[in-house]
């Protein structure tokens, strides 16, 4: 028990300590500068008949939840969950949320030919997807060809 106690008030000290030279350097609205958090649902309702039962409903297809943080000029990051409803096996029907991307951008300065190469690290996307999503702008129905 004396050990615990010990271990307790270290900790305590640790973190006030921690917590003073925070607020001594940076205001927390400065960490929270160039961060943004922004989401995109794919929605859709169905009516009608399904196996001799009627449906009328709404359905989560997927949905993106992004949150990117620019560190300096040269370094940001990404995190994006993937939200959807699993359709088979033994969760059937229940929430899913996985990771699609999360990763550290290495951004380069422009030289010759190339203009803002940069370098990722991490869970990074594929480049065609991002492509193909964005010269496909009725994309209701379904997933891309690729995925």
């Amino acid at each position: 028990m004396r050990k615990f106690m010990v271990c307790l008030i270290i900790v305590l000290f640790s973190v006030q300590f921690i917590l003073a030279q925070i607020q001594e350097t940076k205001p927390l609205t400065s960490y929270l500068s160039n961060l943004s958090i922004d989401m995109q649902w794919f929605l859709s309702y169905r009516l009608g008949k399904s196996s001799g039962n009627s449906c009328n409903e709404f359905l989560l297809k997927r949905g993106y939840v992004n949150i990117k943080k620019k560190i300096n000029e040269t370094f940001s990051g990404r995190i994006t969950t993937d939200i959807t409803v699993d359709k088979k096996g033994y969760g059937e029907g229940n929430v899913e949320i996985r990771l699609k991307y999360l990763y550290l951008k290495y951004q380069l300065a422009s030289f010759g030919l190339l203009h803002k190469p940069y370098f990722e690290f991490g869970l990074v996307h594929r480049p065609w997807i991002d492509f193909e999503q964005h010269i496909n702008l009725y994309r209701v129905q379904g997933t891309m060809f690729l995925e």
